[in-house]
């Protein structure tokens, strides 16, 4: 590598750890434009592509990453994980199984496969109770092996929400926000979870959490739709006209935070609840004991 290639390619990484995937995948490519060959670029424009939710470009590095250096279990991880996102879960599994082959006690290959295996249970089909069974060992043996990481806490509530166990996803969920509790992944994945069961006010106080470490957070709306939509529901048609208007005057007001006005949204939805009359309905949706 010369001295110019890893100037940029520290400059990449950089870029890519300071949260800017667009600048970062800009200089992985112009390190590949001067040797096409080089692994750690194309993992790092790999990883900056999937920040950008661009999976195919995404697998298409890791799969020349892998022709270069089949035996790297990271690249098979990675491909792993783009695989579920595009929604191939067998591909995903084979891809789990080829990083367990050369790293057997790597935490991430356990919590792939078991991605992996929830995705297939999810399908149906007569290996489906087996699969559901394999989840929860993949699940158990990841935790084992990366009890400190909140990523693995999150993605084993993730295998086994999709295996129908709520409450083994919550006790992880929960796991991982005591490991890091601005991990905002869990934050959104609890909240829905807690908005699913009707529990309305441990929901929105997971939302709240969410948008004070990240005012901007995109998917804030969705959580206070699901957070609100058992309560609002029950109200009269004059209350629900109430809150769509307390929403659309705060979405023109000029110059205010994006995540500042969907929870003042939802504060104002509360508020036309309680003078519209039916607060005993609020009130009496289950609560997380």
């Amino acid at each position: 590598m010369t001295g110019v290639s890893a100037g940029l390619l520290a400059r990449a990484w950089g870029l890519h750890d300071f949260g800017r995937p667009e600048a970062a995948l800009e200089e992985f490519d112009r390190v590949l434009a001067r040797e096409p060959d080089n692994t750690e670029a194309l993992r790092g424009r790999g990883l900056a592509l999937c920040a950008l939710d661009r999976y195919e470009e995404a697998l298409d590095s890791f799969q020349r990453l892998l022709a270069l250096d089949p035996d790297n279990p990271t690249a098979h991880g990675s491909a792993a994980c783009v695989l579920l996102q595009l929604g191939r879960a067998d591909e995903a599994l084979h891809a789990a199984n080829a990083m367990l082959q050369r790293q057997p006690d790597h935490p991430l290959g356990h919590t792939a496969a078991a991605l992996a295996m929830a995705a297939r249970y999810q399908r149906g089909g007569p290996d489906a109770p087996l699969m559901q069974a394999n989840t929860r060992i993949a699940v158990a043996k990841a935790q084992e092996l990366g009890p400190q990481s909140p990523e693995i806490w999150h993605y084993s509530g993730v295998a086994l929400g999709l295996i129908g166990d709520t409450a083994g996803m919550d006790a992880a969920l929960e796991k991982a926000l005591s490991l890091d509790p601005q991990h905002e992944d869990s934050l959104f994945q609890l909240a829905l979870s807690h908005a699913a069961k009707r529990r309305l006010r441990p929901a929105l106080r997971l939302v709240e959490s969410l948008l004070a470490i990240n005012p901007r957070a995109a998917h804030a709306p969705h959580l206070i739709v699901a957070a609100c939509g058992t309560a609002v529901r029950r109200l009269p048609l004059a209350s629900l006209a109430a809150v769509v208007a307390a929403a659309l005057a705060h979405l023109l007001e000029a110059n205010l935070d994006v995540g500042l006005a969907w929870l003042r949204i939802a504060v104002g939805g509360v508020l036309a609840v309680a003078a519209v009359g039916p607060t005993a309905q609020l009130l009496g949706v289950p609560e997380a004991s």
